[in-house]
């Protein structure tokens, strides 16, 4: 019987799957030609570039992760084990390492 769990597990891994081939492919590139217009807002607004201030993911996340309980942070740590228990290892070695590099 496949559960709703497992049914989530393998549309994620193929989904991995296909990013990660297209990522080694270089299929995903920036493509400038294809942004929205600028919009007229009082001025001229354009799409936000979230690289302006990429320089720091993990001082929020770690202050709310050091407030966390013991529990709190058990809870936190099998519930992506759980999730990624079927899938390939090269899923499961990709995303430990995505949670462990900086």
């Amino acid at each position: 019987m496949l559960t709703i769990a497992m049914a989530r597990c393998v549309l994620t891994e193929t989904m991995e799957r296909d990013q990660l081939r297209a990522e080694r492919h270089g299929e995903w590139q920036e493509q400038p030609d294809y942004s929205e217009p600028p919009l007229a807002i009082n001025g001229d607004a354009q799409k936000f570039d979230f690289r302006e201030d990429d320089h720091d993911y993990y001082s929020q996340p770690g202050n709310l992760f050091r407030m966390f309980s013991p529990e709190e942070k058990q809870r936190l740590f099998e519930n992506p084990a759980r999730a990624l228990g079927p899938a390939s290892k090269e899923v499961r070695d990709r995303h430990v390492a995505n949670c462990t590099t900086r």
